[in-house]
C-alpha cells in the first residue's frame, strides 16, 4: 500500500521517517560547527588586537619645537653666529628637557642673566644661548615658549638638532644657511 503526501516521497527514495530525522540532525550539527569556528576566529582576532596594542595609544604624545630664521648667518672665525625665533613649542617643555647639537656635537646652554640683544662673546664655542623676551634664559628649568630666541655658534651647512632628552626623539633638524 502506497502512502500519500511526503510519506510516499520518502518511500520512493528509500528513506524512512527515522532517516529523515537523522539527516536533519546532521545538517544542524554542520551548521553549528561552522558557527563555532567563525566565533573562535572572531574571538582570536579580538584578543590579538587587544594584546598587540593596535587599538590603543601608549605613552605621552611627541613634543614639538619649531623655529624661524630671524637673521642671516654672520660669518666669524672659527664659527659664525645664527639666530632663530622660536615659533612654537609644546606647552610645559623646559630647556632642561632638550639637548642642542651642531653636527652631532652637544652644545652647552649659556646660563647668565643679561640682555639678549647680542649674544655675549663670553658664551664661547659649543654654546647656545636661549632668550625669553629680551633677557637671556638664566635657568635650564625655564619654559621654552613661542616668541623666544635661540642663538647658536655655527657655519653655513652645519646641522642644528634639538632633541627631547626624555623621549630620545628629535624635535628639530635645521641646516644652517
Amino acid at each position: 500500500m502506497a502512502r500519500k503526501g511526503s510519506d510516499s516521497a520518502e518511500l520512493r527514495f528509500g528513506l524512512s521517517r527515522t532517516s529523515r530525522e537523522v539527516r536533519d540532525s546532521a545538517e544542524g550539527s554542520v551548521i553549528g560547527v561552522i558557527l563555532m569556528i567563525a566565533l573562535c576566529i572572531a574571538l582570536a582576532a579580538t584578543v590579538y588586537v587587544w594584546l598587540s596594542g593596535s587599538g590603543a595609544q601608549e605613552g605621552t604624545p611627541q613634543r614639538s619645537f619649531g623655529v624661524t630664521s630671524s637673521s642671516a648667518l654672520v660669518p666669524g672665525s672659527p664659527t659664525g653666529n645664527k639666530s632663530y625665533d622660536i615659533a612654537a613649542s609644546t606647552p610645559g617643555l623646559h630647556w632642561s628637557e632638550v639637548s642642542v647639537t651642531i653636527n652631532g656635537v652637544p652644545q652647552t646652554q649659556y646660563l647668565a642673566a643679561g640682555p639678549c640683544a647680542d649674544p655675549p662673546a663670553s658664551a664661547g664655542p659649543r654654546v647656545f644661548v636661549a632668550c625669553s623676551g629680551n633677557a637671556i634664559v638664566a635657568s635650564a628649568s625655564d619654559l621654552i615658549g613661542a616668541g623666544g630666541f635661540l642663538h647658536v655658534e655655527a657655519n653655513a651647512g652645519d646641522t642644528l638638532r634639538v632633541v627631547d632628552t626624555q623621549a630620545n626623539a628629535i624635535l628639530l633638524v635645521v641646516t644652517i644657511v
